[in-house]
C-alpha cells in the first residue's frame, strides 16, 4: 500500500482505478468513520472504480496509518488537512467526497475550508453534532471497543447480525485510546451554525429507521441550510450504518448524484 509521509504522521492510502486507460476519470475520495479503516468500503469500490478513480485512506491513527499516541489532541480539522495533503501529493485539484459519520464531518470541514477542491459531498448519516459522546466513552471504558460495538448490533444493523459481528471484530482491531479519545473530542463539535456556508451540492443518505432517532428538527434544518441543489434521501429499512450495509444502493445513488448537472 502507498503511504503519505507527513511531519507528524504516516498515512496509509490506496487508489483503485479500473476505468478505460484512455480516459481521464474524475476522483471520488472515501473517508471512513471513527474506529474504522479503508477496508470497510469494499462493497463500494467495484461499483465506483469502473467509472471513477477511487481514493481511500486509513485516517490518522486508524488502520495501518501511524498512531499519534494516547495524548494526541484530536480535531476534525486535522483530518481535512490530511485529506488535502494526500490530494496534493496525488496532484488531484478537485474531487467528490463520500464520508461516513466522522468521515462526514471531515467532508463538511473540507467543503468549508477548501470549497474550490470539493465538487460534491455525500454524507452518510451525518452526526454534525453529538449529544451522546460521553455515553459512548463510558461504554468503551467499561467494555472495550468490541463490547461497545457488540451491544449496539441490534440498533445499528437490525437482523444483519453476521455483518454486525464482522463490523465489531474489525473495530476491535483499532487502537482503543484513539477510538475513545476521538469520540470524546467529537462531543464539542457542532456544524449546525455553519451548514449554510457549504457551497457545493450535498447528498445526505439516511436510513429511515435511524432517521427517527436523530431529532425532529435535523432534516428540516438540513433542507433549510444546505445548498438548494442538495438532496436528502431516506433509505427504506436503513439503520445507523446505511452506507455500509446498504452499500450497493448508496454507491449507485452517489454516482447518479455525481453525474447530475448542478
Amino acid at each position: 500500500m502507498p503511504e503519505l509521509k507527513l511531519a507528524d504522521a504516516t498515512l496509509n492510502y490506496d487508489v483503485d482505478d479500473f476505468t478505460d486507460p484512455w480516459l481521464k476519470p474524475e476522483v471520488v475520495f472515501l473517508h471512513h468513520g471513527c474506529g474504522r479503516h479503508m477496508g470497510y468500503w469494499y462493497r463500494w469500490v467495484p461499483i465506483l472504480a469502473r467509472k471513477y478513480k477511487v481514493v481511500r485512506i486509513d485516517a490518522r491513527g486508524f488502520g495501518k496509518s501511524s498512531d499519534p499516541g494516547p495524548d494526541y489532541k484530536w480535531s476534525i480539522e486535522v483530518f481535512a488537512k490530511d485529506a488535502i495533503a494526500l490530494m496534493d501529493q496525488l496532484q488531484i485539484p478537485q474531487f467528490y467526497v463520500v464520508g461516513e459519520f466522522m468521515g462526514s464531518w471531515t467532508g463538511i470541514q473540507l467543503a468549508l475550508d477548501h470549497p474550490k477542491r470539493v465538487k460534491k459531498l455525500v454524507l452518510g448519516a451525518p452526526p454534525y453534532f453529538w449529544t451522546s459522546s460521553q455515553r459512548m466513552v463510558n461504554a468503551i471504558d467499561q467494555g472495550g471497543v468490541k463490547g461497545f460495538q457488540d451491544a449496539e448490533i441490534p440498533y445499528r444493523f437490525g437482523d444483519d447480525v453476521v455483518y454486525g459481528k464482522w463490523f465489531a471484530e474489525e473495530m476491535a482491531k483499532a487502537r482503543p485510546h484513539n477510538v475513545r479519545n476521538l469520540i470524546a473530542a467529537a462531543g464539542s463539535v457542532d456544524y449546525r451554525p455553519r451548514l449554510g456556508e457549504i457551497q457545493c451540492p450535498v447528498l445526505v443518505l439516511l436510513g429511515e429507521i435511524f432517521a427517527k432517532d436523530i431529532g425532529e428538527d435535523t432534516i428540516p434544518l438540513m433542507r433549510k441550510k444546505l445548498p438548494k441543489t442538495s438532496r436528502i434521501v431516506l433509505l427504506k429499512g436503513g439503520r445507523m450504518f446505511t452506507l455500509y450495509n446498504l452499500a450497493e444502493q448508496c454507491a449507485k445513488l452517489s454516482m447518479k448524484f455525481f453525474e447530475k448537472e448542478g
